[in-house]
């Protein structure tokens, strides 16, 4: 079983990996996250991209820790934002991973132009033998779970209510570099 997204945030409430892990498990399959090493705007609008909620080691770590069986970070590329719709089902889900099952958010969109939805891909997951299964978005704290609206809250200062829609602390990862050497004043 396989389950589709950017997963920019890993919010541990809306991936729907529980729900996917033990229909896995039922069925005797491995249970694995598709994902991608950046977001799809660094290549289509430069500079103009949303800020990482969780940087790439870290979305590793929080899906693991969702008991996921793999973890697939495809590299962002001009050639693969040109993949269509039916390349990518056909080449990766269907050949490259013999999904069973795709588990995809009811918002999920995928190949050139974003052109496939959960209606094409159930449609051509039928045909490649595979079920495509939409999961419905969670609504918590009166919004849809959504790295758009955890962005938001981060932005306006309001981490609490991030960790809520979140479902765990939100942090941000960076290096430290040596400053000028400067005290501040007491």
């Amino acid at each position: 079983m396989v389950a589709a997204s950017i997963f920019p945030c890993v919010a541990s409430s809306s991936t729907g990996q529980g729900r996917a892990a033990c229909r896995a498990t039922t069925l005797g399959l491995l249970v694995g996250a598709v994902t991608f090493d950046r977001h799809p705007s660094t290549i289509l609008s430069p500079g103009r991209q949303p800020a990482v909620l969780t940087s790439l080691d870290r979305k590793f770590g929080l899906l693991a820790d969702c008991g996921l069986d793999f973890v697939l970070a495809l590299p962002m590329s001009p050639f693969l934002l040109q993949t269509s719709a039916e390349d990518f089902a056909t080449d990766l889900l269907a050949t490259r991973l013999r999904a069973r099952s795709v588990s995809v958010g009811a918002n999920f969109r995928y190949g050139y132009r974003a052109a496939g939805n959960t209606s094409t891909l159930d449609a051509t997951g039928r045909r490649l033998g595979f079920e495509a299964r939409k999961v419905d978005l969670l609504n918590i704290a009166g919004g849809p779970v959504s790295s758009t609206r955890i962005r938001r809250e981060v932005t306006a200062g309001r981490v609490r209510s991030a960790n809520a829609v979140l479902g765990r602390s939100h942090s941000v990862e960076a290096v430290v570099s040596a400053g000028y050497g400067r005290r501040a004043a007491a």
